[in-house]
C-alpha cells in the first residue's frame, strides 16, 4: 500500500464539501444533532445544517481568527463571537449521562462521535507499511 489518500477518498473528494463530508459522515452528523438537540439548542443546529461550511470551522480552533497567524478566510466565513457562540452549543454526547461514563473512560464527552470518526479514517487514508 502507497502511503496517502485512498483510491476511495480521492474518487470522492471533488470540492471542500464533499471532501468534508468524507470526514463528518452522516451518522456522525446524526450524533451531533441529536445531542445538540437534546441540550435544547436546536435553533442553532438548524442554522448550522444550513451552512455546512459552519460545522467546519467548528472543528478548527479559534486562533484560525488571530490577526497575525489566522487567515482571513474565518473572519470572512463567521464572525468570532458566532464561533464562540456555536462552539459553547454544540454537543457530541448526553450530558446528563457523561459523569457515570466519564468514571471509565476520559473521552466520554465524544466518544461515540471520536469512535465513528476513528473507524472512518482507514477508507480514506493509507499509512503505508512501515
Amino acid at each position: 500500500m502507497t502511503p496517502g489518500p485512498t483510491t476511495h477518498a480521492v474518487s470522492h473528494a471533488h470540492d471542500i464539501a464533499s471532501t468534508f463530508y468524507l470526514f463528518i459522515t452522516p451518522t456522525i452528523e446524526k450524533i451531533i444533532l441529536e445531542m445538540t438537540n437534546l441540550d435544547g439548542f436546536s435553533k442553532i443546529w438548524r442554522q448550522l445544517e444550513e451552512d455546512g461550511r459552519d460545522i467546519g470551522l467548528l472543528i478548527l480552533a479559534a486562533s484560525l481568527w488571530d490577526a497575525e497567524s489566522g487567515r482571513a478566510i474565518f473572519h470572512a466565513t463567521m464572525p468570532l463571537k458566532i464561533f464562540h457562540t456555536y462552539s459553547r452549543m454544540i454537543r457530541f454526547d448526553d450530558r446528563e449521562s457523561r459523569p457515570a461514563r466519564r468514571a471509565t473512560d476520559k473521552l466520554a464527552a465524544i466518544r461515540e462521535v471520536w469512535d465513528k470518526w476513528a473507524e472512518r479514517l482507514p477508507y480514506l487514508y493509507n499509512k503505508g507499511l512501515r
